[in-house]
């Protein structure tokens, strides 16, 4: 298995999204505040990305689907939040 610049420049931006993703559902989470944008907007941007991220699944680049899905995670939450509170 040979490391190249690519698969390291990729890794630490999938850590630092990582990092970075957990940080915002926890604060979402704490905080009970979803984001600053009325529920269809937010159900609209998770459609979106979930349509791209499920082109990107079968086009096999699971790395960017991967980044797509946990985004449409994030905004469920965030839907749910802001409906409940």
């Amino acid at each position: 298995m040979k490391i190249t610049i690519s698969k390291i420049i990729s890794s630490i931006f999938l850590v630092v999204y990582a990092i970075l993703f957990i940080n915002i559902t926890y604060s979402i989470i704490q905080t009970q505040e979803g984001f600053a944008y009325p529920i269809w907007i937010q159900i609209l941007l998770a459609l979106s990305f979930l349509a791209v991220a499920l082109l990107n699944f079968t086009q096999k680049c699971y790395i960017l689907g991967g980044v797509l899905t946990s985004a449409v995670l994030m905004l469920g939450i965030s839907i749910v939040i802001t409906s409940v509170a």
